[in-house]
């Protein structure tokens, strides 16, 4: 999800379009993860850490996976 969220540049139209949900469903999803995180997506500063954190958690994936 929150990778479409940024390959849209924040358009909840177009990710909820492109995921198969309503914008209302995408929305309270994006709010979940701001509650839980406590960075909201919708703010630039708060995105960029989201990034990095999924980019960090992705790298560590595929680094055990190759040992």
């Amino acid at each position: 999800m929150f990778e479409a969220y940024t390959r849209h540049n924040g358009s909840i139209v177009h990710c909820a379009d492109e995921l198969y949900l309503h914008k209302n469903t995408l929305q309270n999803r994006l709010n979940k993860m701001a509650a839980k995180t406590g960075y909201n997506p919708r703010t630039l500063a708060d995105l960029t850490v989201l990034a990095m954190a999924f980019l960090m958690r992705d790298y560590r994936r595929h680094t055990a996976d190759a040992q």
